[in-house]
């Protein structure tokens, strides 16, 4: 019995000093690296201070690193430069993986926390103990399972599959469609461009246009019907004897696709028609680009043959055609869709007349000589018809007392009567020049014996007849504005008139035909007895044609010249202003 209480005093002052020794105090508050708060350090509750939790691998304040309470530095230990630097390594091993989460999972071996949790709840034997923090180098391994992140990777794999989606992209609009092109030259006129193309897509395509020019800016569009045998295309206004590039440009629920670049060789332009000469004479001012439709007026000319041509704007002859059935011709004129050139004589003496229409690739010809008076002009209106001055037969010559007749004309030859102008004039009549605004639904028709112009609708309803004051007259080429102004040429003079001064004229219109002058243009001595012609362009100019001296101005609206084109010896009848060669004429819609 002595001997155990001495035992006991013994061992209880033996841990007492184990436990002074093994902590840190505070106010009370004792700090240990696995966190318990009741004074040991195997996280355990009994409160002594065994191998388990002081100085072991497990964080606790102890001088040894192998958890086995002996305080040596051994390199099984925490503190040494192999267990954690290994889960160093293993965290390096994070950032190989990249995947940048970093899996700064420098959860690693923060598993020793969990390691620390040494739940051996009995505080066996330290061995056990050194055991459990062995697992703190499993756990270590375990973070090796970081490496799993590399499952980034395959997420970049993913973004990889983007990426192909992408090409799919690419592909649509490239490599789906493949294009057959076969360009060539019409046998008729080497200036136009004929195109049959196709692709393996073509019940698919919502439109489709041919750009084409000099290089490969292009420059010029041509559309292409949808509805044509092998969507075949005709290329108008190039030049002769040049090479031009094209390519076809198709779309497909509002996707673009474009073929290769092709080309094709002009041949060479007629020497019948000489080309203009261009001079440009006010600097600051644009004239405007496009090309001028005309006819050789044969009476004043030195050809042989009446003939249908196009100038650019460069003025040079980018198409033609010699009319076999017209003795004379004054007005060549593009039908509404622009796939037709119709020509008409002059016609003075009221006898049979006739109208000859060529398809715009030249390989088609339309005579219609038994059209009873038709003479000096017609226009074209938006149901794709033509609409042309007829005079009625008579003995009375150039000043038949008979007034003409206002007929419309279909591409097959059929004809209708619009308006007869005698319900206007009633006698002694010589309508000169016909125009129609789709704007306004009007025909409008010159007469030159009564100096003045009379309007009506598609069923013969005259809307106003000018109301001349005797400023101005006889006149012939004229315009009806969208505004409802009205340009006229004044020839201001007679047929045997010489060195007259022809004027173009604008006038405001008010109610019963009243007008009132508001811009002209002259220069002295310059005029034309005879036709005559103005019309109002896009960019705001005016032309001013004088026919028999085969000259043309443009003029802007400060009544200055911008640009002259002479044509030498081609002395022609009216003149068309068109900015493109296809669609509905300017003139019309303006």
């Amino acid at each position: 019995m002595k001997y155990s209480i001495f035992v006991v005093l013994w061992l209880s002052a033996v841990l007492a000093a184990i436990q002074l020794a093994g902590c840190t105090t505070d106010e009370g508050n004792v700090v240990y690296v696995d966190g318990d708060s009741d004074g040991d350090s195997d996280g355990d509750s009994d409160g002594d201070s065994d191998s388990d939790g002081d100085g072991d691998s497990d964080g606790d304040s102890d001088s040894d690193s192998d958890g086995d309470g002996d305080g040596d530095a051994d390199s099984d230990g925490d503190s040494d430069s192999d267990g954690d630097s290994d889960s160093d390594t293993d965290s390096d091993s994070d950032t190989d993986s990249d995947s940048d989460t970093d899996s700064d999972s420098d959860t690693d071996s923060d598993s020793d926390t969990d390691s620390d949790s040494d739940s051996d709840t009995d505080s066996d034997s330290d061995s056990d103990s050194d055991t459990d923090s062995d697992s703190d180098t499993d756990s270590d391994t375990d973070s090796d399972s970081d490496t799993d992140s590399d499952s980034d990777t395959d997420s970049d794999a993913d973004s990889d599959s983007d990426t192909d989606s992408d090409s799919d992209a690419d592909s649509d609009s490239d490599t789906d469609v493949t294009f057959t092109v076969n360009p060539s030259t019409s046998s008729a006129i080497g200036t136009v461009g004929i195109v049959t193309w196709s692709t393996n897509v073509d019940d698919q395509i919502d439109s489709a246009y041919i750009e084409f020019g000099l290089d490969t800016a292009y420059g010029m569009e041509a559309p292409v019907d949808l509805h044509a045998q092998d969507f075949r295309t005709l290329l108008l206004g190039m030049k002769g004897s040049r090479t031009y590039h094209l390519r076809v440009v198709i779309e497909i629920d509002g996707n673009t696709y474009t073929s290769p670049d092709y080309n094709v060789t002009t041949g060479p332009v007629t020497n019948a028609i000489q080309a203009a000469t261009v001079t440009d004479s006010h600097a600051g001012t644009t004239p405007g680009e496009g090309f001028m439709v005309l006819a050789s007026y044969s009476a004043n000319s030195w050809m042989q043959n009446p003939m249908a041509f196009i100038a650019d704007t460069d003025g040079d002859i980018v198409w033609w055609h010699t009319a076999t059935s017209l003795a004379d011709s004054t007005r060549a004129r593009m039908s509404y869709d622009g796939k037709w050139m119709a020509v008409v004589s002059s016609n003075n003496n009221g006898t049979a007349g006739s109208v000859e229409l060529i398809s715009m690739d030249g390989l088609e010809v339309k005579q219609f000589t038994s059209l009873t008076g038709a003479a000096h002009d017609l226009t074209v209106t938006d149901d794709n018809n033509f609409a042309y001055l007829e005079y009625v037969p008579s003995t009375g010559g150039i000043m038949s007392t008979a007034c003409a007749r206002v007929m419309s004309l279909d591409v097959n030859g059929n004809t209708s009567l619009i308006y007869d102008t005698a319900n206007t004039w009633g006698a002694n009549c010589h309508g000169n020049s016909l125009r129609y605004s789709e704007a306004e639904g009007l025909f409008t028709v010159s007469d030159y014996e009564h100096h003045q112009i009379v309007a009506f609708d598609k069923n013969g309803n005259v809307s106003w007849l000018t109301q001349n004051d005797g400023s101005w007259g006889p006149q012939h080429g004229h315009q009806l504005l969208n505004n409802g102004n009205l340009l006229i040429f004044n020839n201001a003079g007679t047929f045997t008139d010489v060195n007259l001064t022809s004027v173009g004229m604008e006038f405001s219109m008010s109610g019963g035909g009243n007008m009132s002058l508001v811009w002209s243009y002259s220069v002295p001595n310059m005029g034309t007895p005879t036709l005559g012609d103005i019309q109002r362009l896009p960019n705001n100019n005016t032309i001013v044609a004088y026919s028999n001296q085969a000259i043309i101005h443009e003029v802007d609206s400060s009544q200055t010249m911008v640009r002259e084109y002479n044509f030498g010896q081609t002395a022609f009848g009216y003149v068309v202003w068109r900015p493109t060669l296809y669609g509905p004429p300017t003139d019309v819609i303006m």
